[in-house]
């Protein structure tokens, strides 16, 4: 938990990668699971893969977060003094694996809460 402490550790993102992510919690637009692709720091392709997942694609197109702007969001939110912003990297690949942001504890469903999985770097 971060509010108002410590920034997030900088991560090195590297220009292209895949990863799964799943948005499992809060009043959120985007919920489900999905595959990612960046290219050159940009995300290139989205695709869902659950049916909450599929529906937010269709609505969204691919205007959704990479790992840096995911993290970028969570940094906003610790320098905002959310009440819990929990960061944890993976030990062995260094991204970015759970990232749980909640500006109130009091309200409700104003949590965020990304898992992220199957990180590929792409040479």
């Amino acid at each position: 938990t971060r509010p108002g402490g410590q920034p997030i550790p900088e991560w090195d993102a590297p220009r292209s990668y895949t990863f799964e992510v799943r948005s499992r919690c809060g009043e959120q637009s985007v919920i489900g699971r999905f595959r990612i692709v960046v290219e050159d720091g940009a995300v290139v392709e989205v695709k869902g893969l659950d049916e909450s997942g599929a529906a937010a694609t269709e609505a969204f197109g691919d205007g959704f977060p990479s790992l840096a702007d995911l993290l970028g969001y969570a940094e906003e939110a610790r320098s905002s003094n959310a009440d819990i912003v929990e960061v944890e990297f993976d030990p062995q690949e260094g991204n970015p694996r759970r990232i749980d942001v909640d500006y109130s504890r009091e309200a409700i469903d104003d949590e965020s809460c990304f898992v992220i999985t199957d990180y590929k770097v792409d040479s």
